[in-house]
């Protein structure tokens, strides 16, 4: 198969059995061609190697045909395999109720979009779309026609819990001053973690602010989906001297520290 040295001894640390299994090995094989390359396989085996155990023929060729006609490209499979590893292995009547339940949300085949609704729809099954977004209504306090949209732009935001859920939109609402309506026509906002992205990059927008060095408020939204990179050059670098203690308190906010309110 070509593998290296190095890339076997990987997979049978993964997968030790899959020396003495001759059908695995072909299973293998079928997923590294069709995926194009070692490497994304291995990197769906560290998520579930569970599906070198289904049937190739009977099963997962079926279902590629299916998302095939459905319009999803190789390259889209593909995607959709690494996001979630398990779907293309599901019997296909559960594939075609899952790709029913995107088409019923409204989000169309040839979305960039599209894979992600059916990992998100897998990853929380069918059967509770609605009832997460009705969490979504009450929550955002929106209607349905604005949860929708807010789905087919971030098909994620069905997977977040209600505790997850209702802490992201406290935070953006009482403490950052976000409209219910900013955060719907921006979802992917509830797709960033507290932790490691709202709260510390907030606290770092307020201490600016505080201390004077922020003359208009910025868009949050805007702010949070830069890079570690950008934000860094934009709101940490230039202030390392006026506000020494900016960037290292940052840096224990992302890890989960309580930054003080403003520094001194």
């Amino acid at each position: 198969m070509g593998l290296t040295p190095l890339q076997i001894s990987r997979l049978i640390t993964i997968i030790p059995d899959i020396v003495f299994g001759s059908l695995m090995i072909s299973r293998l094989a079928f997923y590294i061609s069709f995926l194009g390359s070692y490497e994304k396989v291995h990197a769906a085996l560290k998520r579930s190697y569970y599906f070198l155990n289904q049937d190739v023929e009977r099963v997962v060729k079926p279902n590629i045909t299916f998302l095939q006609q459905y319009g999803l490209t190789d390259c889209d499979i593909g995607k959709l395999f690494q996001l979630a590893p398990r779907m293309i292995i599901l019997e296909p009547e559960r594939v075609k109720e899952i790709v029913s339940c995107a088409e019923k949300i409204g989000i169309p085949r040839d979305s960039l979009m599209f894979k992600h609704a059916l990992a998100s729809i897998y990853n929380i099954s069918p059967g509770r779309v609605n009832s997460r977004s009705n969490l979504l209504m009450k929550t955002l306090g929106c209607s349905e026609a604005e949860v929708g949209m807010a789905v087919r732009r971030f098909p994620y935001i069905l997977n977040s819990t209600e505790d997850r859920l209702t802490r992201s939109v406290d935070f953006l609402v009482r403490k950052v001053g976000l409209e219910p309506n900013y955060i719907v026509h921006r979802p992917s906002l509830l797709g960033y973690s507290m932790t490691r992205r709202l709260v510390p990059r907030h606290f770092v927008l307020e201490t600016l602010k505080a201390k004077g060095l922020m003359k208009k408020d910025k868009d949050f939204y805007a702010v949070v989906t830069k890079s570690e990179k950008a934000f860094h050059k934009m709101f940490l670098d230039p202030y390392k001297a006026s506000v020494p203690g900016l960037t290292d308190a940052y840096v224990a906010a992302c890890a989960g520290q309580v930054p003080p309110s403003v520094l001194p």
